[in-house]
């Protein structure tokens, strides 16, 4: 693992929502800084990169019903709930964040350290193991059941595309999965800005209806995550206005490092656990 003050990820995020008579894509940019110490301040900068239409019958559709800045979207499958996304770029906000819980900032099944990345099995056998002393059989979030393999992937999307670990272990978590049942190795594939790595996917049934697959991807020459993304097997839920095989949601790495840099000067107030 390198070495530097921060671990600072800048991703690209785009997520597809449904506006009624047309969808729009959601683009938003996350920078994360996270101290090698436990008594530094976290630092988390946000660009709202603005909404945008689909693709070109959804565009013609924003055009008819006036071309508006603000568009209100349906969020998660009632139609009761709705957000509203606007077209422009929005200001950059960076928060510090004050620390706390010892520095256990990351969550593999339970808060762990960057000394604990550190210290990571990088023998796909062992990190397996390592990881699945923290599985109770429910999600990593709430109490809904998962099997261990959903599970495993779930914990290890996170652990290799936002965590400051070594090519080996990245590697050994991307092994891991393919060597899972429940996991389809996907070969060759691009991410969302074109790059060329190789990928594992899951089938994820929606608690709301339908059907996604998961995918990770990697650059296999480094080990580094290139994006992990959800495409749609069978429309339903609130992926029911999209066709099968739309990339539904998208996480991009565009630049993960060890850096001495000094983070962006805050916007919001400093948060205190």
């Amino acid at each position: 693992m390198g070495e530097g003050t921060y671990w600072r990820i800048v991703s690209s995020h785009e997520l597809i929502f449904n506006a009624g008579d047309y969808n729009v894509v959601r683009r938003h940019e996350s920078e994360d800084w996270v101290p090698g110490v436990p008594d530094k301040d976290r630092v988390g900068v946000m660009r709202d990169l603005g909404a945008r239409p689909f693709q070109a019958a959804d565009e013609a559709a924003w055009k008819a019903a006036g071309s508006p800045n603000e568009i209100k979207v349906t969020v998660g499958d009632s139609k009761a709930k709705t957000a509203a996304l606007t077209i422009r770029p929005t200001p950059e906000r960076v928060q510090y964040m004050a620390p706390h819980n010892g520095g256990a900032v990351f969550w593999l099944g339970e808060n762990v350290t960057v000394e604990d990345l550190r210290n990571l099995p990088d023998d796909p056998a062992e990190l397996k193991r390592w990881l699945l002393k923290s599985y109770k059989g429910t999600a990593t979030e709430g109490d809904r059941k998962q099997d261990s393999d959903g599970w495993l992937f779930a914990v290890s999307l996170g652990l290799v595309t936002s965590m400051p670990i070594t090519p080996k272990v990245g590697g050994a978590a991307f092994e891991m999965l393919a060597e899972l049942d429940s996991i389809t190795s996907l070969g060759e594939v691009t991410d969302a800005r074109g790059r060329t790595g190789v990928g594992v996917a899951i089938k994820d049934p929606r608690r709301e209806g339908g059907v996604v697959q998961s995918r990770l991807i990697i650059d296999p020459a480094t080990g580094q995550a290139l994006a992990s993304e959800n495409t749609v097997l069978e429309p339903g839920g609130n992926f029911s206005h999209l066709e099968k095989g739309v990339r539904a949601t998208s996480s991009v790495v565009v630049k993960a490092e060890w850096t001495d840099e000094t983070p962006p000067a805050a916007t919001e107030p400093r948060r205190v656990p």
